[in-house]
């Protein structure tokens, strides 16, 4: 049975065209959020098989994405790219030449050969604004070889994502002096496979400050989540919709992904680790003007993935509580599951030897991938 529920979110990755019908046109419906205190539980039951191997010389493993079940792809945050051709049993670094002290943000293949990757430098001084560099690479051979297809300075590209091998996006932020240093959002679009982008910044709602993620929703269209805002387009990034708003979040919630459910539903997940507090917020549009919004506290997630409309699996770390001190800096990697779409969560992975779970990939039929910190890649299969 899982194995079919996997089919089908595999299937929807790689062959949803369509931007959910509640956005299309929901500029002037009022949404309302309804919240509800979700539970985070240990699962103790034996039919979650978890294999554990660790890229050696790789630090924290941000950003995973698998082709198929054999080939997949890794990223760390010293800025090296790595690949398997065996499901994560062993990897290969591939080489990729830009200057030191680089990071990767983020990367997509839509092929065995054909890829895309952010490189970004930061300032070593916050108020040199031209010390942040962003790359978007692109390389025609699996990662042999990489050529430069946009770079800049004065900015943050975060994330890329592709509709196929010609239609794509980049999204982030850029830094601007006005009376102040400020935050502009940054978003480009490109038909021919990155020879040429085109900033789409400008036709934004005054005033929207960064994207932090792109869902590539078909041919000119496209989601964009910019804090608390869901933002659409049809247009090539002609004209943009403000198409929902997450209500009642506290200022430090960060809005880290945006996806589409099997049955084409916007979800939206965040969460924070600050002085405030630990807490992870799920929400999802359930129609053009509701949003059903789940939170727990204790618990902070990265990424997630659908396996069926209802079930979940998501990752990131939980904080572990110290007898000797109100406030613990110590955190343990997790992946929870869910299979009532985010109402009730069941801890079944956790590791007191990483901090993070950073990124989850559906491999194949029956399979899903995971890395963190230090290394760590996890390979699971449901038995049963």
């Amino acid at each position: 049975m899982l194995s079919l529920l996997i089919t089908s979110a595999f299937s929807l990755a790689i062959s949803c065209n369509q931007l959910p019908k509640q956005l299309v046109a929901s500029d002037s419906i009022q949404q309302k959020t309804t919240s509800t205190k979700s539970r985070v539980t240990t699962d103790k039951r034996s039919y979650w098989k978890w294999r554990e191997t660790r890229i050696g010389d790789a630090k924290s493993l941000d950003y995973v994405q698998f082709l198929n079940a054999d080939q997949g792809f890794a990223s760390s945050a010293d800025g090296s790219l790595y690949k398997t051709l065996d499901g994560g049993r062993t990897w290969q670094q591939i080489m990729i030449e830009s200057p030191p002290g680089r990071s990767i943000a983020g990367f997509q293949f839509v092929t065995s050969s054909i890829g895309w990757l952010i490189s970004n430098k930061n300032s070593n001084d916050t108020l040199v604004l031209d010390g942040y560099e962003s790359y978007v690479m692109f390389t025609s051979d699996g990662g042999k070889s990489w050529q430069i297809r946009y770079s800049d300075k004065s900015l943050q590209i975060w994330q890329v994502r592709f509709v196929d091998e010609q239609e794509g996006w980049a999204v982030g932020r850029r830094f601007v002096v006005k009376d102040t240093q400020q935050d502009e959002v940054f978003v480009l679009h490109t038909t021919n496979q990155g020879k040429n982008w085109v900033n789409v910044s400008k036709n934004f709602p005054a005033g929207t400050t960064i994207v932090t993620d792109v869902y590539a929703g078909g041919r000119s269209k496209a989601l964009m989540l910019s804090d608390e805002t869901v933002f659409s387009t049809t247009s090539g990034g002609e004209s943009w919709q403000k198409s929902g708003t997450i209500a009642d979040e506290p200022p430090q919630t960060a809005f880290l992904r945006i996806g589409v459910s099997p049955s084409a539903h916007v979800w939206v997940l965040g969460g924070a680790d600050s002085r405030e507090g630990m807490w992870m917020m799920f929400a999802r549009l359930e129609s053009a003007n509701s949003w059903k919004k789940h939170e727990a506290t204790g618990v902070y997630l990265r990424d997630a993935v659908f396996l069926s409309e209802n079930e979940v699996l998501a990752c990131g770390r939980i904080f572990v509580e110290n007898s000797s001190s109100p406030v613990s800096e110590k955190r343990d990697g997790v992946i929870v599951y869910s299979s009532d779409g985010g109402q009730n969560w069941a801890i079944v992975y956790r590791s007191s030897k990483v901090s993070d779970i950073n990124g989850l990939s559906v491999a194949a039929p029956g399979n899903i991938v995971a890395v963190g910190d230090d290394g760590i890649v996890l390979c699971f299969r449901r038995a049963g």
